[in-house]
């Protein structure tokens, strides 16, 4: 089995607004990626939900993260 390179990318905030899992708000360019694994034919990519937030001060469905990878 070959191994894919890994990337690991910014953060999201997770949709930062959720209803039901379906993210309200993402940041401009995350497109499809909000948070978790995402793999594809040449990588595996980690998108963080990250800690803060962006243009309102609120978080709703979207818990922080600090993600921790052990190499």
């Amino acid at each position: 089995m070959k191994l894919k390179p890994i990337i690991l990318s910014g953060h999201t905030h997770g949709g930062q607004v959720t209803f039901f899992g379906i993210p309200l708000m993402t940041p401009y360019g995350s497109g499809k990626y909000v948070k978790g694994w995402y793999c594809n034919d040449i990588s595996q990519m980690y998108v963080s939900k990250g800690i803060g937030t962006t243009i309102l001060p609120i978080r709703f469905g979207a818990r922080a993260e600090v993600a921790i990878f052990n190499v």
